[in-house]
């Protein structure tokens, strides 16, 4: 029997993430199993929502995650609870941090904020109740196989597994699965995760694996931004910076929306070398500093750094602890620079509220800085076309204003490699097959190019959702 691998979701798209692998012994496991999170008007009006990844079409016996990002962990509660023997298998700070999400999750479905994602398999009724049982086996009931350093961990009788760093987040790995044959031989394939090779404030780039150069049997790997040569970090990280001190030099505040998980750690830590004060913290991005500052959970390997920040003591970093401190902030009148959460500014965020409150967006000594992609309907992407074609934005109801605060263009503080950079990294571990996934038809097609460019001459795969593959 060959390894079999099932596209269960993230192949032909981000989100989603999740890959069915039997073996040839007859074990199943899954690669990640995340959710895909998307956002629909509904008259003035934006209604955000989750989808799961297709149900696996057998058992599983163990799920191996790579990382603690939403699309690609955010399912692993109800894979839980389906298969509740089934092992999973993640890194220490993935393990701290998706747990620390996953329980705010569960804090949301309480209090009727988050519903089932679609597709969920279950009584929506019972959606709290299952969530609550599946967080408890995913996490507290599996503690024993949390990976505390890159290397080999024996998943399941005739599967090894090794966990390496992938320089996306803190705690992301790239994963090589080892399976038996018989008769002495085995297969190795690769799912590479999210990676990137820019150092960032809290993990360094991924390095090329020496051990698996010619190794691989077949390599699954993401193209997020496969079609596109990014921006150094490093440059990005300074312009930022500098409209940071520009616009508390000018006695305005500078707002700087992030994703709570790696983002809003990065942005608050390149503002804090690059001396931009006063300088605060809002929101969940809170939470994870403070996992990333705890030797017991947020470091598993020597990429994973603080760029010589004390993140527990230094005075330069002024973190907003209640509502009241909160508001005390929004109603100043500057000048001083704030990272918070969301990254998209979605309705209801921290993020959100700064930039509506006060008159911050028609304050012309204001700054908004966006830092990360924003996604159709979603608050950011709304302020952004509004910036970019000069018109007024409404922010709710007959609410209508125009902006005058600085708004730059979008930042590329990516956490990805770029098309170039993947294809330079696929060239070095020469591997017999390479199957292109976690992209859009553009961002797959441009690394196709690119890895011929490379010299590439195996074969290129551009697998969908749904595929059944033999290894």
């Amino acid at each position: 029997m060959p390894v079999t691998i099932k596209g269960l979701g993230g192949f032909d798209q981000i989100g989603a993430s999740a890959a069915f692998v039997s073996t040839p012994s007859g074990k199943n496991l899954m690669i990640d199993c995340g959710l895909s999170v998307g956002s629909r008007r509904d008259g003035d009006q934006t209604v955000h929502f989750s989808e799961t990844h297709a149900e696996p079409p057998g058992h599983v016996e163990a799920v191996l995650v790579t990382h603690a990002h939403n699309d690609h962990i955010g399912n692993l509660a109800n894979m839980s609870y389906m298969f509740p023997e089934a092992k999973v298998f993640m890194t220490r700070p993935t393990f701290h941090i998706g747990g620390s999400e996953a329980l705010n999750t569960s804090r949301l479905i309480k209090k009727g904020i988050a519903n089932p994602p679609i597709g969920y398999i279950g009584e929506p009724a019972k959606y709290q109740h299952n969530f609550l049982a599946g967080f408890h086996r995913a996490f507290l009931g599996n503690q024993e196989n949390v990976i505390n350093a890159p290397g080999w961990v024996s998943v399941l009788p005739g599967v090894d597994a090794y966990f390496g760093p992938s320089g996306h987040i803190r705690g992301a790995a790239y994963i090589v699965l080892r399976i038996d044959e018989g008769n002495g031989k085995y297969k190795y394939i690769m799912f590479t995760g999210d990676v990137s090779f820019y150092d960032s404030p809290t993990v360094k780039g991924m390095r090329v694996p020496e051990e698996f150069v010619g190794k691989l049997d077949a390599i699954f790997v993401e193209s997020t931004y496969g079609d596109r040569q990014l921006i150094p970090r490093y440059e990005e990280a300074a312009r930022m910076v500098y409209w940071a001190l520009k616009t508390i030099e000018d006695s305005g505040i500078c707002l700087a929306p992030g994703f709570g998980i790696s983002r809003c750690q990065n942005v608050l830590l390149d503002q804090v070398k690059g001396g931009v004060k006063p300088l605060f913290l809002d929101g969940r991005g809170r939470v994870i500093l403070g996992i990333y500052e705890d030797p017991e959970k947020g470091y598993w390997c020597d990429l994973d750094h603080s760029d010589g920040v004390d993140l527990r003591n230094d005075p330069r970093i002024l973190c907003i602890s209640d509502r009241e401190d909160r508001e005390d902030l929004i109603y100043d009148s500057g000048p001083f620079s704030v990272v918070t959460t969301a990254g998209m500014m979605m309705t209801g965020s921290w993020a959100n509220l700064y930039a509506t409150s006060n008159g911050f967006l028609e304050n012309p000594a204001n700054t908004l800085l966006l830092t990360g992609f924003q996604a159709e309907n979603t608050r950011g992407r709304i302020l952004e076309d509004a910036v970019q074609n000069g018109r007024p934005i409404r922010l709710g109801g007959s609410q209508e204003i125009v902006i005058r605060a600085n708004v730059p263009p979008r930042l590329q503080l990516s956490d990805h490699a770029d098309g170039e950079q993947i294809a330079r990294i696929v060239m070095d571990l020469r591997p017999r097959r390479v199957f292109v996934v976690h992209g859009h038809d553009n961002g797959r097609r441009g690394l196709e190019n690119n890895l011929r460019k490379a010299g590439f001459g195996g074969p290129i795969h551009l697998p969908a959702n749904g595929d059944e593959i033999e290894i």
